[in-house]
């Protein structure tokens, strides 16, 4: 049997689109839910994910532990969500209650016994995305060294994969993590920090700052023939 190839084409193009820091802000979320609809009929194809910190700060949504913010987000389709420090507070009890609410797994692959990774396929293209949670799990969770949490996600990983990874370390550790394995295409922070507002390049893998909150819907263009296209933020309101 003759071996197969599978390479990516030219034209292939993923589209990302991600919010973060929402902070249980369900009337912020019932806006941007028009912009990602929209989005949606755009590119049917593409992939939603939040960054962490979605599941606090809000009376209602603190008060059933962050469950409302996660049954929008499976309504809406996300697809992967991060676990923030907002996300910590809750447990792994409650972090398991807040996957099945948003019907998507939460990663986290530097937390001891938690899901790390997950594998999409959109229209035959395989995106492998990688959860760098908060570096201070919950009680009674270890944490991973964000290295071999890294090897381990990629574990598998083949050629014709895009790897995205969503990260709440930090820009330090973030720039450590595209010099250790070039198969990272892009890193989608989670943390915002003041003076960090420009995407950066770190050989092949693109460092892309965090989302404001529900302001906006983080918007990527990823051109797999070899080219990272950032576009503008598509404005929630």
């Amino acid at each position: 049997m003759a071996d197969v190839k599978v390479s990516w084409g030219e034209s292939t193009r993923l589209e990302i689109r991600y919010t973060g820091n929402l902070h249980g802000a369900l009337d912020g979320l019932a806006r941007l839910a028009t912009v990602i609809k929209q989005e949606r009929e755009r590119h049917p194809g593409l992939v939603l994910m939040d960054t962490g910190n979605f599941s606090a700060g809000d009376p209602v949504t603190e008060r059933f532990r962050g469950r409302p913010v996660a049954e929008v987000m499976q309504k809406l389709g996300f697809e992967a969500v991060l676990a923030g420090k907002d996300e910590v507070r809750w447990g792994l009890r409650g972090l398991a209650e807040l996957e099945q609410a948003a019907g998507c797994p939460v990663l986290a692959a530097n937390w001891a016994g938690s899901r790390g990774c997950t594998v999409l396929d959109k229209g035959g293209l395989k995106v492998r995305v990688v959860g760098m949670a908060w570096p201070e799990p919950p009680a009674g969770c270890e944490s991973i060294s964000p290295e071999d949490a890294l090897r381990k996600a990629l574990e598998g990983s083949e050629g014709d994969e895009v790897v995205i990874v969503l990260s709440q370390l930090g820009f330090a550790q973030d720039r450590s993590l595209a010099m250790l394995d070039d198969r990272i295409h892009v890193i989608l922070e989670g943390v915002p920090y003041e003076g960090f507002s420009q995407v950066t390049r770190m050989g092949d893998t693109l460092i892309v700052p965090a989302s404001p909150g529900v302001a906006s819907l983080g918007s990527l263009g990823l051109d797999l023939s070899g080219t990272l296209v950032i576009e503008t933020e598509v404005n929630g309101h």
